[in-house]
């Protein structure tokens, strides 16, 4: 499929890629701002990372999605899986 059609196909379901990107960046830097986030892990971090990446489109796309509601959760239970990056 075309670059084009899949941005197209995707915007109901995913919103503005613009939006999303300006939601999840701004999370991100929060999120960069809390007391422990030089102690977590690559894994701990890309775990929130993801995770803020679904609430993003959660709040830009569509909010009935159960993909983004099911990967939010999934993020984070990666991180546990893989001891919080500790292996």
């Amino acid at each position: 499929m075309e670059p084009n059609k899949i941005i197209e196909s995707r915007q109901g379901t995913h919103g503005s890629f613009a939006e999303n990107a300006r939601l999840s960046q701004s999370f991100l830097e929060l999120v960069a701002t809390g007391h422990n986030f030089n102690k977590l892990t690559h894994v701990q971090k890309e775990s929130l990372h993801m995770t803020l990446h679904k609430i993003s489109r959660i709040l830009s796309g569509d909010n009935f999605e159960d993909d983004h509601w099911n990967d939010g959760g999934n993020y984070m239970h990666l991180s546990v899986k893989f001891n919080h990056g500790r292996d």
